[in-house]
């Protein structure tokens, strides 16, 4: 009986068949893993970013606020509404009624700060 080399042989067939299985789902594994971590680390810049933003907007507006000044509030708000990254300010009191805003048509609007979209901006403190 002549010897089969062991490239051609049953054994060898098996072993890369078992090694190409375990490189491809390792592969398929660190790439969900990959894409996983990247959408969670763009939601937290995002919600950070966010948050950052409203501390800065707040800031901002602490010492015209604390003066009455209304129309250097308006001002303000209109500056940082200027950014391509903002869509709208809305000046909520306590009660969640918006007070100022920018686009002018949500004053008197009622928010409940309650809702997660508030929350991210405003942590109820009771």
């Amino acid at each position: 009986m002549r010897p089969t080399r062991f490239h051609r042989s049953l054994r060898f067939k098996m072993i890369s068949a078992l090694v190409a299985i375990l490189v491809l789902s390792t592969v398929v594994f660190y790439y969900l893993q990959a894409t996983y971590h990247r959408r969670q680390l763009i939601n937290n810049l995002e919600e950070s970013s966010t948050h950052y933003l409203s501390n800065v907007i707040k800031s901002s507006l602490r010492h015209a606020m604390l003066r009455r000044d209304l129309e250097e509030t308006r001002n303000i708000m209109r500056a940082v509404n200027e950014q391509q990254e903002v869509a709208n300010i809305f000046l909520v009191n306590k009660r969640g009624e918006v007070m100022v805003s920018t686009d002018g048509i949500g004053n008197k609007r009622l928010f409940a700060l309650s809702e997660p979209k508030c929350m991210i901006c405003h942590q109820i403190e009771e």
